[in-house]
């Protein structure tokens, strides 16, 4: 039996991305996305955009305003005000 990883492989397949879902609504850190089970290399895939250092976004939603202002706070010290 095959992995489905081996079979997209064989079959010249990309295999289809793991997207949680929890990760799709908002910009996240690299630190959220591994206790989620992605790798550093997933976040290097074409689901995910860099929006600042350790800050990603899902691709659909990575130019909307709000996750741009969200991102940039995400980057910001816990007692910034915003």
């Amino acid at each position: 039996m095959f992995t489905r990883r081996a079979l997209a492989s064989i079959l010249g397949v990309a295999p289809t991305p793991r997207i949680p879902p929890e990760l799709t609504k908002g910009p996240f850190t690299v630190e959220k996305a591994l206790r989620l089970g992605l790798s550093r290399a997933q976040l290097l895939g074409a689901s995910w955009r860099r929006l600042g250092r350790d800050v990603y976004a899902w691709h659909e939603i990575a130019e909307a305003p709000m996750t741009l202002l969200i991102a940039a706070k995400l980057r910001l010290p816990d007692e910034a005000v915003f």
